[in-house]
């Protein structure tokens, strides 16, 4: 127990596996839906009825549209939330600053997740690889690691 006055012990290094495990869980995910070769047209199933009770009006191809837009906006949600566990895998403990060098490093282990998903991609049966994924993924990337920058200098200066 420290003596009175004393500053705390700085908090130790979280080990390598307890930094990488999570990062690692949400790249098999990633690797587990990218290998469905049905999950466009379960997709499809699931939120199609959905959208017809919201928009009943809504044409088929305004259907396909939304269906769309909705497939690539989790493109750039679950590609953030890998750019955010890579950084968290980054900092030797939970207690290190934020560091722009960390976040840049993050960003390249997405964007070259996010280009090998799609290559792999390429090779499962009903899907393709997109360069414009790979575009989207880095794009949630960067705006979950700035926001990630933004809220806590938002929170140090509350």
């Amino acid at each position: 127990m420290p003596a009175p006055g004393d500053s705390p012990a700085p908090p130790a290094p979280r080990s390598l596996l307890g930094r990488w495990w999570p990062a690692t869980l949400w790249m098999a995910l990633i690797f587990l839906a990218s290998a469905d070769a049905d999950s466009g047209a379960r997709g499809s199933r699931l939120i199609g009825p959905f959208l017809d009770w919201i928009v009943p009006e809504l044409t088929p191809e305004g259907r396909a549209a939304v269906i769309l837009g909705m497939r690539k906006v989790v493109h750039v949600v679950t590609f953030g939330v890998l750019a955010l566990l890579f950084h968290r895998a980054l900092r030797r403990n939970s207690q290190a600053p934020w560091s722009w060098g960390q976040a840049l490093a993050a960003l390249g282990l997405t964007l070259l997740y996010a280009i090998s998903d799609e290559v792999h991609q390429s090779f499962v049966p009903t899907r393709v690889g997109s360069p414009v994924d790979v575009l989207l993924d880095t794009l949630g990337a960067v705006i979950a690691l700035v926001g990630s920058r933004r809220i806590g200098d938002w929170r140090v200066t509350r």
